[in-house]
């Protein structure tokens, strides 16, 4: 069973928090555990210094009741921290106690600690070689009566009192982990809901692309890296929805502009074969037959052109006269532009121009895109040209009078296939890859291309090259 990124992202979050949580508890538990015991043994040790006080006031005041008060005291301050209090001589006996003391100690101080605990404030924690039985927290402090040390105060709290302190704060931790790890998992729920949701509506946009259904958007919610997924996605259904259409486009116009010179040439054929044709119109028709078959193979040149282009045709790069080549362009379209009484303005800002480029390659530029202004023209209309020189570039303008091409077309004529004369009944020859092969000629040069229109005057191309040394 695939797992879904919802619960991916939620384990992994869960995980995560488990881990931190724990690790939290663990170094909380044992800095409040220590906390604790280092508090406890600072009571202990101001127990210790009221204990002392006492017993050097008890020695200055002897007597029956003083001593009931001292030991009454003594009983008290045992009671209250939960341990047991004791004071030694400097051979370890007991000389003074809370009360039952035997059922906590067993003889006297060992010799081996004695030094120790008359040296000055001590602290162990431990059974002292057995003379506890059991394990103790004890904090002793040497008695100070008249200059002179006659005994030791000791305090001891059993450890079952000591580790209850912990249970307590165990008790406390893992209540505040479990609130912690309560609203986190929540949290986690929640933010994984908000991550795997725009990625399940991705992958169900996508299993809608790969059946064929280029109509699909995801919603864009804030400005994170799953919105930009998101924002990448629809853009790449867009250019997939915009490649389907002139695919569509494309079979459209190439089956077009196969099937009818192909019919004509098989309908010619056949009726000079059959003798439909009388012999004295055969030329005629062998003629049309020619044209047409012309028309076929500039068709496959352009096709085969394209994929030179796209699989990175090599530029032939030459020294020439740019002025020369748009003047021998120009001569090309004479018959043409004289059918439409087009008037041709050239411009040439100096004599000569000399640029480095492929001449073959700029060659076909120029003729699309005198082909285009004379097909895109109206009856005695212009073409202007004109060769100058902008920024140490070559800078070759191509303006014609027509229609012009609106704002929305003039975003998308450089795409692969793309015709704005949808009805053809200016455009009867091309299938939509010339502006396409300008484009990307200019651009094999590392030179720039744009066009500019205004609808019902004019329609200008301008485009860059690099100039040569003369």
């Amino acid at each position: 069973m695939r797992r879904t990124i919802f619960n991916q992202i939620l384990t992994a979050q869960i995980l995560v928090i488990s881990l931190c949580v724990l690790i939290l508890a663990s170094l909380l538990f044992a800095f409040f555990a220590s906390y604790m015991i280092d508090e406890k043994k600072t009571l202990l040790a101001d127990e210790l210094t009221h204990i002392n006080a006492l017993t050097v006031f008890y020695q200055d005041n002897p007597g029956e009741a003083m001593s009931a008060f001292y030991f009454r005291n003594l009983n008290d301050i045992a009671a209250r921290s939960g341990g047991v209090i004791f004071l030694a001589n400097p051979k370890g006996e007991m000389i003074a106690g809370s009360g039952n003391l035997s059922e906590h100690i067993k003889g006297k101080l060992p010799e081996s600690y004695l030094p120790r605990l008359f040296a000055g404030q001590h602290i162990s924690l431990g059974n002292l070689n057995g003379f506890f039985k059991e394990t103790y927290l004890m904090v002793s402090r040497p008695l100070d009566y008249r200059g002179e040390v006659p005994a030791v105060s000791c305090i001891a709290v059993p450890m079952p009192a000591i580790n209850r302190y912990r249970g307590d704060i165990l008790h406390t931790v893992i209540i505040a982990v479990l609130l912690t790890a309560s609203v986190s998992f929540v949290m986690s729920y929640f933010i994984a809901l908000r991550i795997s949701k725009p990625l399940k509506q991705i992958s169900a946009a996508a299993q809608g692309i790969a059946k064929g259904n280029f109509d699909v958007e995801v919603p864009v919610h804030g400005n994170s890296e799953v919105a930009l997924l998101s924002e990448t996605f629809n853009q790449m259904t867009y250019s997939l929805r915009k490649l389907e259409d002139m695919r569509s486009g494309f079979i459209a116009n190439v089956s077009h502009e196969l099937r009818t010179p192909m019919t004509t040439i098989s309908g010619f054929i056949e009726g000079i074969l059959d003798n439909t044709i009388p012999p004295e119109r055969q030329k005629d028709y062998l003629t049309i037959v020619l044209h047409e078959t012309k028309r076929l193979a500039r068709l496959v040149n352009e096709l085969l052109l394209v994929a030179r282009l796209e699989g990175g045709l090599e530029m032939k790069m030459s020294v020439f006269d740019m002025n020369e080549l748009v003047r021998i362009a120009i001569l090309r379209f004479e018959n043409v532009f004289s059918e439409k009484n087009i008037q041709v303005d050239i411009h040439f800002a100096e004599d000569t121009c000399l640029v480095k480029a492929d001449k073959d390659a700029i060659d076909r530029v120029l003729i699309n895109l005198f082909d285009n202004a004379s097909k895109f023209n109206r009856q005695n209309g212009y073409v202007r040209v004109s060769v100058d020189t902008v920024d140490g570039l070559a800078s070759i303008t191509v303006e014609n009078s027509g229609d012009g091409i609106s704002a929305e077309d003039l975003n998308m004529i450089w795409d692969k296939f793309y015709k704005t004369d949808k009805s053809r009944s200016q455009d009867k020859t091309g299938v939509g890859l010339g502006l396409y092969l300008v484009k990307n000629i200019i651009a094999a040069h590392g030179g720039k291309i744009k066009a500019e229109s205004k609808e019902g005057e004019y329609t200008r191309f301008v485009f860059t090259l690099e100039k040569a040394s003369k």
